[in-house]
């Protein structure tokens, strides 16, 4: 990954910038998705076997966008989520929408979600995840939203792949 793959509106410092693509690996390794360059915002790419895997996915790109150890959360609460859209595509930014709402209103990163049913057009999980520690999350920068702009979400394959930009 070189220096301009990843759009860097922060104020980090190279070592920071290291650091960050650290952890980019480790989650590559596990979590196929990958920062993607915009001229104005940043977003990310997802491959995915399972739809909710595509979403579990996206839930962990969104996080890696804004802290540097996304991982440092400390899971302490449960949150019943409810999340309909037209298509998969409005479903998709329905849901990134109310996991930042989350962040933006109390504070509460979602660090994983539970899907008790999902489709194409709704969403019934359990979302966990604890407070703000930016003491041990470290931050990068702020998604201020989930756009439209260029959003992908399809079958391919066997799979899903889906292409997601935040307004930063």
């Amino acid at each position: 990954m070189g220096e301009g793959d990843r759009t860097n509106k922060t104020n980090r410092t190279n070592k920071t910038n290291r650091d960050c693509k650290k952890i980019f690996y480790c989650y590559n390794q596990i979590m196929p998705y990958k920062f993607i360059s915009h001229p104005a915002d940043t977003g990310i790419e997802i491959e995915a076997s399972t739809l909710p895997e595509l979403f579990s996915l996206a839930l962990k790109g969104f996080n890696a966008t804004i802290f540097e150890k996304p991982e440092a959360v400390e899971v302490s609460e449960e949150k019943p989520l409810s999340v309909s859209g037209e298509d998969v595509k409005e479903l998709l930014v329905n849901f990134l929408t109310e996991v930042l709402t989350l962040l933006d209103s109390e504070r509460f990163v979602v660090d994983e979600a539970n899907f008790e049913r999902i489709d194409e057009k709704n969403i019934e999980a359990v979302l966990k995840g604890g407070k703000v520690d930016l003491g041990k999350m470290g931050f990068i920068t702020e998604i201020k939203a989930i756009t439209y702009h260029q959003l992908q979400v399809e079958k391919r394959g066997d799979g899903w792949f889906a292409r997601v930009i935040f307004d930063i």
